[in-house]
């Protein structure tokens, strides 16, 4: 009880530091509840460390319920996955323009979806916090916080990059937004209550939130790294063990594109994004508890559930002292001796300072133990929302159960097959058992079969890209490629088809267009004799340096497409003029045999 007592002066001298009361005794002391006092002062006004509350947000993450992470990915993952198609549609799409209105509203309302179910993900991780069940959430709460999300969170799409950019605004105005998602969700919350609430909480231990934005931005870094490197390294693995040629092997800084980088970014951003929120719920937690006392209430009612460790511990390692009387085979203690006597072995004074140092340690600061909140009884109304993801993680569970215990029954069965059902002797002298062969070929033939469905399926994708042909055969009444447009590819016509066409322009007297037709012919070419890979994103210089990495054999072979790819820049990117019999001679240079010289 006296543990308990003092345990609740510790924390209310936290939110009125002028209370902080001085224990009797001695310098030391004394000194030690200054330190202490100081200590409370510093995390009244600047708040908690950041490493110490980039943990405790972890601990609430990894006791959220899985409906809690499957409400907060089906809003986040749609989300996700249309801004990466937008990003490569408006990119490399023919008819993006086209595409443009509708796709972009699409993407505004699924990053509305996504900003509810961060404030849904805010909603259970402050109810973690205080130890109760989560609100359920209603068609009007839902149009509420879809109200304040389209007032504030477009401004962030700007303002974000903007602060980025000039660096130190940055780590106000992401603590402005990620205080208004978990804002949004307050009950009767308008946008202008959520606009100064998130303001405040910006400007509210601004150090703690700098420190946590550097942490989590170097943390953020070094996953995009890890992620980037996981991209490098699975197409060499697959080559290696499979035997799998892919346009990563073949050139390994194709892999830095902006649609890769921009998925591998987003990815970060995702795994990232309930950590920052959890931090930020925490945050205002904390903030809104040195007005409120919420912190207080909470530990108070664990402490009527927990037993209180520390004093348990005090007191059994005091009741053998206090349970030893002075029995008859022990000898008085002498009149003049310096022993004192057992009831002056630990003062008042001195229990008070032990228990004052028991309560310095950090656990008792900020950190207390959590339990789970209060589940909802039976017959409450939970929302409709609730009970569905609550109906999907049931059926999900019951759909892994279900494949483990088939799994289960396929290994039972296994063993059963291939061991002895009948126990070896125990005085038995033989080492060989008879029925071991068995059980050693059955696992070789499961091997073998193994390898061999592993080697077929690997010789059947690469026969199959060996038979898709660099370019499809322009069929009867389609019409030619429109050399005038710049996204044109190699791939789209064989090379007979290139020169034909060639040809045809030179006969029209179009002779920019008959270059261009015969470049693109010494490109399918050079693709079907497999010295260069086709690929929109690649550049003729890109196509030069993969040509001087394999075409050691046929050095004539460079020395004509280095020819003719400054012949066909001079002309097609520039203001040179070319005559006939300069695209003849170009012409001649693509047609010229693979085996053969310089003329």
């Amino acid at each position: 009880m006296e543990a308990s007592l003092k345990h609740f002066r510790f924390v209310l001298c936290r939110l009125n530091p002028e209370s902080s009361p001085t224990p009797d005794g001695a310098d030391a002391p004394a000194r030690r509840g200054a330190d202490a006092e100081m200590k409370r002062r510093f995390l009244v006004q600047e708040g908690q460390p950041a490493l110490d509350l980039i943990e405790e947000a972890s601990l609430l993450l990894r006791q959220l319920p899985v409906e809690a992470w499957c409400a907060y990915l089906a809003g986040s993952l749609p989300f996700l996955a249309a801004l990466l198609y937008f990003w490569a549609d408006m990119s490399l799409g023919a008819a993006s323009e086209d595409r443009l209105g509708p796709s972009a509203l699409l993407l505004a309302l699924l990053f509305v979806a996504a900003k509810l179910s961060q404030s849904r993900l805010a909603e259970h991780l402050a109810a973690r916090a205080r130890g109760a069940a989560p609100p359920p959430w209603g068609v009007r709460g839902t149009l509420r916080t879809t109200a304040i999300h389209l007032a504030l969170q477009p401004w962030g799409l700007l303002l974000i990059p903007l602060a980025l950019v000039a660096t130190a605004p940055a780590g106000w105005v992401i603590a402005f937004f990620q205080t208004a998602t978990v804002r949004a969700a307050d009950p009767g919350a308008s946008p202008r209550d959520v606009a100064r609430r998130a303001w405040q909480g910006a400007r509210r231990w601004q150090l703690q939130h700098h420190a946590v934005f550097s942490i989590l931005s170097g943390l953020g870094f070094f996953l995009f790294l890890n992620l980037l490197a996981l991209c490098f390294l699975i197409p060499f693995l697959l080559h290696t063990f499979l035997g799998i040629e892919s346009t990563l092997t073949r050139s390994p800084w194709s892999t830095l594109n902006s649609t890769l980088l921009a998925t591998l970014t987003g990815i970060t951003l995702l795994m990232m994004d309930p950590l920052c929120k959890g931090v930020f719920v925490l945050r205002e937690f904390q903030g809104d508890a040195l007005h409120t006392g919420e912190d207080l209430r909470v530990a108070l009612r664990r402490r009527r559930t927990q037993p209180a460790l520390p004093g348990l511990l005090l007191l059994l390692l005091l009741l053998p002292v206090a349970q030893s009387p002075c029995t008859a085979a022990d000898p008085p203690p002498h009149p003049g001796s310096e022993r004192p006597p057992i009831s002056a072995t630990l003062p008042g004074n001195e229990l008070d300072r032990a228990i004052d140092r028991t309560l310095e340690h950090p656990e008792y600061r900020w950190r207390l133990p959590r339990r789970a909140p209060a589940e909802a009884s039976e017959g409450s109304d939970s929302g409709a929302w609730d009970r569905f993801w609550k109906w999907v993680g049931a059926q999900l569970k019951s759909a892994g159960d279900f494949i483990g215990r088939m799994l289960d029954k396929v290994i039972d069965w296994w063993r059963k097959l291939f061991r002895p059902s009948r126990p070896p002797a125990e005085n038995s002298h033989l080492v060989f058992d008879w029925l071991s062969p068995v059980e050693v070929v059955a696992y070789a033939a499961l091997a073998l079969l193994l390898a061999a469905v592993g080697l077929q399926l690997a010789r059947w994708l690469r026969d199959r890209r060996a038979a898709e042909t660099p370019a499809a055969v322009q069929g009867i009444g389609e019409p030619p490629p429109d050399l005038r447009r710049e996204e044109v590819s190699a791939a789209e016509l064989p090379q007979e088809g290139w020169l034909q066409l060639g040809r045809d322009h030179l006969a029209r007297g179009e002779l920019r267009l008959a270059l261009r037709a015969f470049h693109l012919a010494s490109l399918a070419r050079l693709a079907s004799r497999q010295l260069i890979t086709l690929a929109r994103f690649k550049s003729n210089r890109d196509y030069r340096r993969e040509l001087a990495r394999r075409a050691h054999a046929a050095p004539s072979t460079l020395e004509d497409f280095d020819e003719n790819l400054l012949l066909f820049e001079r002309v097609w990117y520039g203001s040179h003029a070319v005559d006939a019999q300069g695209v003849i001679e170009f012409a001649a240079r693509v047609e010229r045999p693979a085996e053969g010289g310089r003329a």
